[in-house]
């Protein structure tokens, strides 16, 4: 093969349909020439702890991780060593000092075992409490983000039909801590639904005893390429780097037939033939997407009023205009449309993922913008569903309110970007939306989205600072969050500013903001909020420290024009807040300042 045609293969689509053997191959080449192709990947150092020997598996990791947009490089615990590994404070993963902790475990790592079989309700749930304790010390230990396997089915199941429902059974009881670690799991933790995999290979598949006795690898080679793949897709979500927008075509994706040939009456869609069904199915599943936060857009060769009719008069439309956030439906090429919209919605050509029936606009998308993710959709629609979910490509750490209105939000910013260049106009739309900032306290109900916002590789973010949940809600830090409304929707928590005090100066550690809401004027808000903090605690100076990277180069003109001053250092800027910041009209009510 030559060095084109397997560079080419790391990024296909169609991987997963490949052989166990086949992936292997191109993982060993990978790895031995990922010199040539990863510079451009994010650096992550990864540690692997398994309850049984993950050989075979770490191999195919940096192809996986590759993939998804990291070159690893990775820590492999030895065999059964998760506690120990993670307990003892001097071992070799800790000096290690990884980003991210992967844990897989399997059914035999569990309290429970064969001999408590028909045990009482009583014994049942001492057992399901003692687990739970044993993970809450092995998260405790560490607060770096954990994606974690859940445990797997038994290979087989000895109360019969009753081991699934009764209290003594093994299945039963892997189901219940599965939930119950699931529901416990601090907001640094994510986990891989073990029992889908194994039902998706089959569990002949998942099970190998020959391996298993022979080389302590649970489940046959033919696993370990979706094994991977999940775990490196899981990963990309906690380390808040999942894609973000699903850029739809029209014809013969969301509906079958041309409309601008077929005329409404002449596509196929709905459930009165099965092609109409297929394109009804993978609306719903589209639909679905937004409930985890995915922006849609359309991306579409067609007159827009003529389009337009079949979301408005079409009885088997699931997804409606208010679905998608940004349209581009014109006649011009799709790589140019595809930049509109990421400028549109503010976020990276890396956030997108394209979906369209035609190859040849496939290609001409992937060939011209390589960061974009575009789909190989199969010929029949009813394998469309299939195509896009095997991927996994829209992995988040956790759903939070914030995400299910995150369609809204990006509508409106649509809205804005038309008007930016009329200055006048800009302030009567801002004025007209009657936005409010609400301050809000750091409590159980806000720790996973101040997380995430936080975790976030975005456009504003400061210092690209981490932090766990634990370090948020001690007291080194105070956190200041801030919720904006306006009278078409609660956006819900869309900056987080993380300051220390320090004698003269409030010093923020980092400051971050929701790409939802760039030029509504918020920074000036949120400036104000830090001014009065400062005054309430005696500070006469704000100082901020600013890592370019590069996503955030914007920044340098925000920080500029709010006031601050160049330090002459490359990254140290300070305000007076007495003589030198600039408060631009942000025609926001600011209230619960008495927060602060």
């Amino acid at each position: 093969m030559s060095d084109s045609k397997w560079v080419d293969e790391l990024y296909a689509n169609n991987l997963l349909s490949k052989t166990s053997n086949a992936v292997q191959k191109l993982a060993k080449r990978y790895n031995l020439h990922s010199n040539k192709v990863q510079q451009s990947k994010e650096k992550l150092k990864v540690a692997l702890l398994c309850g049984f020997t993950g050989d075979f598996l770490a191999d195919l990791l940096p192809l996986m991780f590759f993939r998804h947009g990291f070159s690893i490089d990775i820590y492999r615990g030895g065999y059964g060593e998760i506690f120990s590994e993670l307990l003892v404070s001097e071992s070799k993963l800790h000096a290690f000092k990884p980003d991210l902790l992967i844990i897989l475990p399997t059914h035999r790592d569990l309290v429970f075992s064969s001999s408590s079989l028909g045990c009482t309700h009583d014994e049942y749930m001492n057992a399901l409490q003692e687990e739970l304790m044993i993970w809450q010390d092995v998260w405790g230990s560490i607060s770096i983000p954990i994606v974690q396997l859940s445990f797997d089915p038994p290979p087989s199941r000895p109360l019969g039909e009753l081991d699934g429902y009764t209290a003594g059974g093994l299945l039963n009881y892997i189901r219940q801590i599965n939930r119950l670690l699931v529901d416990s799991a601090p907001a640094h933790v994510g986990f891989i639904d073990a029992e889908y995999i194994a039902y998706r290979v089959g569990l002949e598949k998942w099970h190998d005893a020959h391996l298993y006795q022979m080389s302590k690898q649970p489940f046959s080679f033919d696993v370990l390429p979706i094994l991977s793949h999940t775990i490196a897709a899981r990963s990309q979500g906690m380390m808040s780097r999942g894609k973000k927008v699903l850029v739809l075509d029209l014809d013969n994706t969301l509906w079958g037939g041309v409309i601008g040939d077929d005329g409404i009456e002449g596509i196929t869609l709905g459930v009165e033939t099965a092609e109409g069904e297929a394109f009804t199915a993978f609306q719903q599943y589209i639909k679905g997407l937004t409930s985890r936060g995915v922006i849609l857009a359309v991306c579409s060769k067609n007159d827009i009023d003529i389009a337009m009719q079949v979301f408005h008069n079409h009885s088997g439309m699931v997804l409606n205009e208010r679905d998608i956030a940004h349209f581009e439906v014109n006649f011009e090429d799709k790589a140019t449309n595809i930049r509109r919209i990421a400028k549109a919605l503010n976020v990276g050509l890396d956030s997108l993922v394209f979906v369209d029936d035609n190859p040849v606009e496939r290609a001409w998308v992937q060939d011209r913008l390589k960061d974009v993710l575009v789909i190989d959709l199969p010929n029949d629609p009813a394998d469309y569903i299939r195509a896009l979910d095997e991927l996994n490509v829209f992995c988040v750490q956790r759903i939070t309110n914030e995400d299910l209105e995150r369609s809204k939000s990006y509508q409106a910013r649509s809205e804005i970007i038309k008007l930016e260049k009329d200055d006048n106009a800009m302030s009567v739309f801002l004025q007209n939306l009657k936005s409010e900032i609400i301050i809000e306290q750091l409590s159980e109900s806000t720790l996973d989205r101040v997380v995430q916002l936080l975790g976030k590789t975005n456009q504003f973010n400061l210092t690209q600072k981490r932090y766990s949940a634990e370090e948020l809600k001690g007291k080194t830090v105070d956190v200041v969050i801030v919720r904006l409304r306006d009278r078409t929707q609660d956006y819900g928590i869309v900056s987080v500013v993380i300051t220390k005090h320090n004698k003269d100066y409030l010093e923020i550690d980092n400051w971050v903001m929701s790409c939802r809401v760039f030029s509504r004027r918020l920074e000036y808000a949120v400036q104000e909020i830090l001014i009065e903090k400062s005054k309430k605690i005696g500070c006469q100076f704000i100082s901020l420290k600013y890592k370019e990277t590069d996503r955030n180069g914007l920044l340098i003109k925000i920080i500029n024009d709010l006031g601050y001053v160049d330090l002459d250092s490359s990254d140290k800027y300070k305000l007076d807040i007495e003589n030198g910041y600039n408060f631009a009209e942000h025609y926001m009510k600011i209230t619960k300042m008495e927060l602060l």
